[in-house]
């Protein structure tokens, strides 16, 4: 690991690799063209992170652009941006975003139209020609570009060719993470949203601060939030920060695409002891 990295973003890849660099002893400095990082997940839960890997050491630049990058006699880089800005790093990361590369792939021969996002398609997957298709993070879309929901993409495709689904993709639920330390995770209706509309949403909230099942790995500062649209009282959305964070979500996610009441949320017996249980014991939902 070299002495000192810069990473340059404030999205999935740089600040897992800030959180990765900081934890094995590297100075790490991180730089935003904003001032937020994590945009897409809660301001909260992301203060907190960010707090703690300021804790650690890690060094946020925000609202810099860098323009210019030089390397010197020694190896080192040395960065160069507005009103005289200068950096001096023995590794850069750029992880400022992913640019689709569909223009390798020749697609004015066949007239398939794409745009700087990735290639167009329709609610099939479906191409401005005919029998031609895409999925996964090639498309141009507003669905998360994650794994997860390429192979879900991949397979409607599969069950349309073969006859077995021919309507429109239907997407489900889809939860995302951060593997920062600790871990973000969320799914359906966004933290932030929910508490701007608190007509429309009721967030509950919970802290696993003094949680037994939690205190095994002396984890402090554990957060989960359920979020149930008022009306219908129906679980439309969670997030949660703590180490585990993937199992909680994990469990919830058929929670949300079933859209299940607070009342049916009570309805499961769960192995004890286990996240799924401290899930439901922590939030006395009726």
């Amino acid at each position: 690991m070299p002495e000192h990295v810069t990473i340059l973003g404030g999205g999935f890849v740089a600040i897992e690799f800030a959180t990765i660099a900081s934890a094995v002893g590297a100075k790490v400095d991180v730089i935003t063209r904003g001032n937020r990082i994590l945009k897409q997940f809660p301001a909260e839960y992301v203060a907190a992170v960010q707090a703690d890997l300021k804790k650690a050491g890690v060094r946020f630049i925000p609202d810099m652009n860098v323009e210019k990058a030089e390397k010197n006699d020694d190896g080192s880089l040395t960065l160069f941006g507005p009103k005289e800005f200068q950096l001096t790093t023995d590794y850069v990361l750029d992880a400022t975003g992913r640019i689709p590369n569909h223009d390798q792939l020749n697609l004015e021969a066949v007239g398939v139209k794409a745009n700087s996002r990735g290639i167009e398609v329709n609610e099939y997957l479906q191409t401005n020609v005919e029998n031609i298709y895409a999925a996964g993070d090639a498309v141009d879309k507003t669905i998360p570009k994650l794994t997860p929901t390429a192979a879900f993409e991949s397979r409607y495709l599969a069950a349309k060719f073969m006859g077995t689904n021919e309507g429109p993709i239907a997407y489900p639920a889809i939860s995302e993470i951060v593997f920062t330390s600790p871990r973000i995770a969320q799914v359906g209706v966004s933290l932030d949203e929910a508490k701007a509309k608190p007509d429309q949403y009721e967030v509950v909230e919970a802290s696993y601060d003094g949680d037994w099942y939690r205190q095994v790995e002396n984890e402090q500062g554990a957060k989960l939030s359920l979020i149930f649209e008022r009306k219908s009282q129906k679980l439309v959305g969670a997030a949660e920060m703590a180490n585990a964070a993937e199992e909680t979500i994990n469990t919830i996610v058929p929670y949300v695409q079933m859209a299940l009441t607070k009342e049916e949320l009570n309805d499961f017996v769960y192995v004890f002891p286990s996240i799924a249980y401290t899930l439901q014991r922590r939030l006395p939902l009726v």
